[in-house]
């Protein structure tokens, strides 16, 4: 990079749809080449199936979340929880970090979509000349 950004380019970058939840986590270069349709940009495919395919991860991980939703960990200060053999405290304590797990990375996912819909994440093709979305 030549230079410093403007202050426009600056605040793109950081309040780009794909950072909305973590803030920039991508080279300013990379994003800069996105904006300008230079290097892999020049040519974008459509990104409507790999957003597809994320939105229908989302739909997983809320399936899992609600499923999931019966496991509490305030039932770790119980004394029926202190009685319980230690496996099955391990697994309790297991389920309730998948149910947490769920919860953040559906937030994560939602980002990943606006990079991926934006086709921010494009990676060139495969080879079998699939197109990837897995840059970012």
């Amino acid at each position: 990079m030549e230079g410093t950004p403007s202050f426009l380019d600056y605040w793109c970058y950081m309040f780009f749809c794909g950072a909305c939840i973590s803030g920039p986590w991508y080279e300013f270069r990379d994003f800069q080449n996105y904006m300008q349709g230079k290097e892999q940009y020049s040519r974008i495919p459509s990104t409507v199936k790999a957003t597809l395919e994320r939105i229908m991860h989302i739909f997983l991980l809320i399936a899992a979340s609600i499923a999931l939703s019966s496991f509490d960990d305030k039932y770790y200060l119980t004394q029926e929880f202190k009685e319980t053999p230690f496996a099955n405290k391990l697994v309790y304590m297991f389920l309730c970090l998948l149910r947490m797990m769920a919860t953040y990375l559906i937030g994560f996912c939602f980002m990943e979509c606006g990079s991926i819909a934006s086709g921010f994440s494009y990676n060139g093709k495969d080879e079998k000349s699939n197109a990837k979305h897995d840059r970012i």
